[in-house]
C-alpha cells in the first residue's frame, strides 16, 4: 500500500502512514482489473535542508565541546562505560 500523501510504501494493514504519518485510505476490492498507480513523489520544500544546517549547528554546539573533552580528560570516559 502507497500512501497518496508522500508515495510512500507502506505495509498492507497499516492505518497510517509510517513516513508522513497521514491517514492512509483503503481501496475498496473490485472485480475489474486496475492499473498498477505509481507513487507520488512529494514537492522539495527545503525543510531538509534546514533540518540538516540545525543538526550541524547542535554538532558544533554540543558533539564537537564534548568529543575535545574526552580526548582531553580519556579516564572520564572510561569510567561513564562501567
Amino acid at each position: 500500500m502507497y500512501c497518496a500523501n508522500c508515495g510512500a510504501k507502506n505495509q498492507a494493514n497499516a492505518t497510517f502512514c509510517a513516513n508522513c504519518g497521514a491517514k492512509l485510505v483503503k481501496l475498496a476490492q473490485s472485480s475489474q482489473p486496475t492499473q498498477q498507480v505509481q507513487p507520488v513523489k512529494p514537492a522539495k520544500t527545503g525543510k531538509r535542508r534546514a533540518d540538516l544546517k540545525q543538526v550541524r549547528k547542535w554538532k558544533k554546539q554540543i558533539v564537537q565541546p564534548l568529543q575535545e573533552y574526552y580526548k582531553a580528560n580519556p579516564d572520564q570516559g572510561q569510567q561513564r562505560r562501567r
